[in-house]
């Protein structure tokens, strides 16, 4: 995704922009395509309305694609930060 502001920022400001519940969240997506709010704030055991913020702020960063009303699901970026993690 060439023209978010993920592209534009070096590999460790881009790191720095998420915090330790949008690391899980990117990790929870890897293994499926869609996702929602409620759906990940179960899996995660954190609340719908803070997931709704981060995923969000991902979106903004390029991390996930919202690909409906309240549908998300992980994008380029995002892939190559939780394959990282993973590692």
């Amino acid at each position: 995704m060439s023209d978010s502001v993920a592209a534009g920022l070096p590999a460790d400001q881009l790191a720095a922009v998420l915090n330790e519940t949008d690391r899980r969240v990117l990790q929870a997506m890897i293994d499926e395509d869609n996702h929602t709010a409620p759906e990940l704030a179960t899996r995660l055991d954190a609340s719908r309305e803070y997931l709704n913020t981060r995923l969000s702020h991902m979106e903004t960063f390029g991390f996930v694609e919202r690909v409906d009303r309240g549908l998300y699901r992980i994008d380029e970026h995002g892939w190559a930060l939780a394959s990282e993690v993973d590692a």
